[in-house]
């Protein structure tokens, strides 16, 4: 992935943000940031490119850091066998602050 924002406008924190694709769901507080960040925008009442004034420094410190999930590997095949499917358990994790929620099975 590419990230090509130096500020944090708006319009930047928007196109960044969508380029991260996670269709597994297995980084939501990676995605999080992004959203929240965007968020903010909005409450803040900023136009399309006008910069974020003390946000760029964390939205340029989220961004470098990405390129090192390529580096993760997930597994995707846990092992079950049918004639072993009623050994297997299912974990549902839940959180939630003022700001965000997130479900994880």
């Amino acid at each position: 992935m590419v990230i090509t924002g130096t500020t944090a406008t708006k319009h930047q924190v928007l196109q960044d943000s969508l380029r991260f694709y996670d269709p597994l769901g297995l980084f939501p507080p990676v995605e999080l940031v992004g959203k929240l960040l965007f968020q903010d925008t909005w409450k803040r009442g900023l136009a399309w490119d006008e910069s974020q004034p003390g946000h760029s420094r964390k939205w340029l410190s989220r961004t470098s850091e990405l390129h090192l999930l390529s580096d993760m590997h997930v597994p995707r095949w846990i092992g079950a066998q049918k004639h072993k499917l009623q050994d297997c358990e299912a974990h549902v994790f839940g959180a939630a602050s003022k700001r965000a929620y997130v479900v994880v099975i």
